[in-house]
């Protein structure tokens, strides 16, 4: 008997190592070519905040209330010029909608497997 509980603590401490490499091979690619870590991503889920929501904004899936948070980052080669950001968190647990404003309009981010 102890051997099968020593078993099946080795083999749920080995899952539990996996995780992180999962989630650090994803990322988000936005319709410029732009890239962010699922991680990076998930991080800046803190700083989102209902108060941060604007029509202009696009919907959620659901039509739940979301949380948002808004940023810019400047064109790599053009410092002049900026694409703006938009990451809204809804549901429990969160999911993330992430969204570039590209081409005069919000569209969303695509989450893939990292190469």
């Amino acid at each position: 008997m102890k051997f099968l509980s020593t078993a099946t603590a080795a083999a749920l401490a080995s899952l539990l190592l996996l995780v992180p490499t999962v989630y650090g091979n994803r990322q988000y690619k936005c319709p410029s070519g732009d890239t962010f870590e699922e991680a990076t991503i998930m991080d800046l889920a803190n700083k989102a905040r209902e108060e941060n929501n604007r029509d202009s904004h696009p919907g959620i899936p659901t039509h739940e209330s979301c949380k948002s948070y808004f940023f810019t980052r400047k064109i790599p080669g053009d410092d002049s010029k900026q694409y703006a950001y938009l990451l809204q968190v809804y549901g429990q647990p969160p999911t993330y909608q992430f969204s570039q404003q590209f081409n005069y309009g919000w569209q969303q981010c695509s989450l893939e497997n990292g190469s």
